[in-house]
């Protein structure tokens, strides 16, 4: 079995994305409520650099599928694990690939969640088609939907609302391409806490950057 490792980035990749989220947040269409789903102003550069560090992620060793994150610092990267039958199966297109899932760790907020997934799709599939096809699919009430860019990048973007064991949580579920692969940031928060983490959310899916070479 092989596992992702991870590591910090430097403060200077840290102020970067805070500005860029300041300064570009306009480039997001307004199909969806801005209260449901924020993109501009969530924090500032201090607050960021403060409360959020830089995780560089290669999912099972695998540089390919390699990117950074933002996430909260104090939260705990889960252990998964991938069989080589699983990552011949991404490769052939045939399903989304768990390649990193980040929680608080505290009992009382074991409904948040960051998940972030790989498919591989042809590049001849637009992301906004992928997306059309994929929602419906995932059989969960479709809140607000946006589409545009986060930082010069093309996006795809949904909040949905499931129930779970414990009651009814929110994700925010957002799609990024590089090449062959889609990749998902998926941040997951119970319905009464989603308020509370929102931002924490809508960062962590901004900041997302998939063109990393380790």
């Amino acid at each position: 079995m092989k596992r992702f490792r991870h590591g910090s980035a430097s403060a200077f990749r840290i102020l970067l994305v805070s500005l860029l989220l300041l300064w570009q947040g306009t480039g997001l269409t307004q199909e969806a409520s801005e209260d449901l789903l924020p993109a501009e102003g969530l924090f500032s550069p201090d607050e960021i650099g403060a409360w959020f560090s830089y995780q560089h992620v290669t999912p099972f060793g695998v540089h390919k599928y390699s990117f950074e994150i933002l996430i909260p610092k104090g939260w705990i990267s889960e252990p998964l694990e991938a069989s080589e039958a699983d990552l011949a199966g991404t490769e052939a297109g045939e399903g989304m690939l768990e390649a990193a899932s980040f929680t608080p760790g505290a009992e009382d907020e074991k409904d948040i969640v960051i998940d972030m997934r790989i498919m591989r799709v042809p590049k001849q599939v637009k992301l906004k088609y992928w997306m059309d096809l994929v929602l419906p699919n995932l059989d969960c009430p479709i809140l607000a939907r946006q589409t545009g860019e986060h930082n010069g990048r093309a996006m795809e973007e949904a909040l949905l609302r499931r129930d779970s064991e414990s009651g009814a949580v929110l994700t925010r579920f957002t799609a990024y391409r590089r090449g062959d692969y889609i990749f998902v940031v998926a941040g997951t928060a119970a319905e009464d806490q989603y308020p509370k983490y929102k931002r924490t959310l809508a960062l962590t899916a901004a900041s997302f950057d998939s063109s990393v070479k380790r």
